[in-house]
């Protein structure tokens, strides 16, 4: 036997691990939503900003304020990023009538909303945590938009956490009146709902409140969120797809997933909820998973939703909000809009689809490894038997 070509082999083997190891841990940072930012922070008042573009406001603490935290009007252009916020009496960003907001890589805890954005257009809030909404009502979201509409509207890829009995939430992320594009529906995708209640009219997603339209609720986990998991309440083209939802039996806990138009004036139509995967127990103690009122028409994809009664609260880790330890986080934002073919694609992956990415990428580097690195070790193992 002719050994001079091991090493060469080992070369070929540790090179091929080597990328599969790198590609296999960029898809599990890509796979984490939540802010990774730990501080340092800068003390500093709340904020009120009219009128004002193209800047950052970034590293910030706000904390003990008796009104927001962060109050923007008429704004433009502007990023708030890496900053701890709460608590507070009121919320901690408000937005009214701004254009291109982006929040990323906040802390939020102990508010009466996290995000409350109004009549304002390209707002994307992505990667932030936030614990304990204490409303009261109508305040109590993660994120709210309250007549939002247009092009580049995102709420991904955020960790929301309520814990009974310190705060009071309605609904975690809520779309009031909103409307997204054709091209460009609104993304709720890859966030992570843990707790709700005890509201009864609370719950984790609520989609199409008084009208709405082209919105994409995609690969989000909702765990015990309250009164339902995830609602359409009027609205046309939305679409609800590849979530996963439980509740155990509470109080309060009713639906896991439901359309009901619940607005005489506003239309329902033309909505989709597929291939969803729910384990829901209502206050009664009996299974409630979907509920189709049957009064939007068709649903599309209504008979690919299962029920898988081994699903259950760790569908999220233990600890989800911790006290600043380091943690991965999804890279891959999707800042094109979403084209027309692939919206009406109930399967079509987008943002939070990186599994497909990272199947790819490994298939690509153990391609190119083999061509590029294996021939070599191959013929000089030819030499040697010649």
């Amino acid at each position: 036997m002719i050994t001079k070509n091991i090493p060469e082999l080992y070369k070929y083997l540790i090179l091929q691990f080597f990328f599969f190891f790198l590609g296999s841990l960029l898809c599990v940072c890509a796979a984490q939503p939540g802010a990774a930012f730990c501080g340092p922070y800068k003390a500093s008042r709340a904020i009120a900003l009219n009128n004002t573009s193209n800047i950052s406001i970034s590293g910030l603490e706000i904390s003990g304020a008796h009104g927001i935290c962060i109050y923007l009007t008429n704004c433009n252009n502007i990023k708030i990023e890496k900053c701890k916020l709460g608590p507070s009496t009121d919320c901690a960003i408000e937005l009214y009538n701004c254009t291109n907001i982006t929040i990323t890589d906040c802390r939020i805890t102990d508010v009466a909303s996290g995000v409350f954005a109004i009549q304002s257009h390209g707002i994307n809030v992505h990667h932030i945590d936030v614990k304990n909404v204490l409303g009261p009502f109508p305040r109590g979201q993660m994120v709210q938009f309250d007549m939002v509409s247009g092009a580049g509207n995102r709420v991904n890829y955020n960790i929301c956490e309520n814990i009974l009995g310190k705060s009071y939430a309605e609904d975690a992320i809520s779309m009031f009146e909103t409307y997204g594009t054709p091209n460009d529906p609104v993304q709720i995708m890859g966030n992570w709902i843990r707790g709700g209640g005890p509201s009864k009219t609370g719950g984790g997603i609520m989609a199409g409140d008084s009208g709405g339209a082209y919105m994409l609720i995609r690969d989000n986990i909702v765990v015990n969120p309250g009164q339902y998991g995830i609602g359409i309440a009027s609205g046309t083209h939305i679409k609800i797809i590849h979530n996963k939802i439980y509740s155990k039996r509470q109080t309060f806990s009713g639906t896991g997933v439901y359309i009901w138009n619940q607005y005489r004036t506003k239309a329902c139509a033309l909505d989709t909820i597929a291939e969803n995967s729910t384990h829901w127990v209502n206050d009664e103690g009996k299974p409630d998973n979907y509920w189709d009122a049957g009064n939007c028409g068709a649903v599309s994809g209504w008979e690919t939703n299962i029920i898988d009664t081994t699903i259950n609260e760790s569908l999220l880790p233990e600890i989800i909000i911790d006290s600043c330890a380091p943690k991965g986080r999804a890279t891959a934002i999707n800042t094109k809009p979403v084209s027309n073919s692939q919206y009406w694609q109930y399967g079509h992956v987008t943002d939070a689809g990186y599994t497909g990415l990272c199947i790819l990428v490994l298939s690509l580097l153990t391609y190119l490894t083999y061509r590029f690195g294996y021939p070599k070790y191959r013929n000089k193992k030819r030499e040697i038997h010649t």
